[in-house]
């Protein structure tokens, strides 16, 4: 998960070295700014939900059950 969460991150630095190049550009127009930064704040969103989610994966102590067989066990 090591590597998936390092892949994330370096794609994140990328999008703010993008998105800071299209603010430091003067000649664009405000409305292009706009329309070029969207996806990329679209996809930082997504990409910090993800690693949050894998986060939460990462954490989570899974046990493997039969639901019913203890169902069963526990109606005796």
């Amino acid at each position: 998960m090591e590597k998936i969460n390092k892949c994330i991150d370096d794609y994140l630095k990328d999008l703010e070295e993008e998105v800071m190049s299209i603010l430091k550009d003067i000649s664009m127009p405000l409305t292009i700014k706009n329309q070029k930064m969207e996806p990329l704040v679209l996809q930082k969103k997504l990409l910090l939900k993800t690693k949050e989610e894998l986060e939460k994966i990462k954490n989570t102590n899974f046990v493997a059950e039969c639901k019913m067989y203890q169902k069963g066990k526990n109606d005796r």
